[in-house]
């Protein structure tokens, strides 16, 4: 598992699975699927947001 985002990611119970986090989002995928990512990543236009504790957008 890749972890880039300053929070914890819990994956239970999955087999032969790709997990990666960032700033721009977080990717699951079985291993065996994940050469086929990029196709439908590169057709993504949306950047993702986040909030701080008060709610405040901080980047979006």
């Amino acid at each position: 598992m890749i972890n880039e985002l300053k929070i914890p990611v819990v994956v239970m119970g999955a087999h032969d699975m790709i997990v990666a986090d960032g700033p721009d989002g977080i990717l699951v995928s079985d291993k065996e699927k994940s050469s086929f990512i990029k196709e439908y990543v590169d057709h993504i236009d949306m950047r993702p947001c986040m909030r701080s504790g008060s709610g405040e957008i901080i980047r979006c």
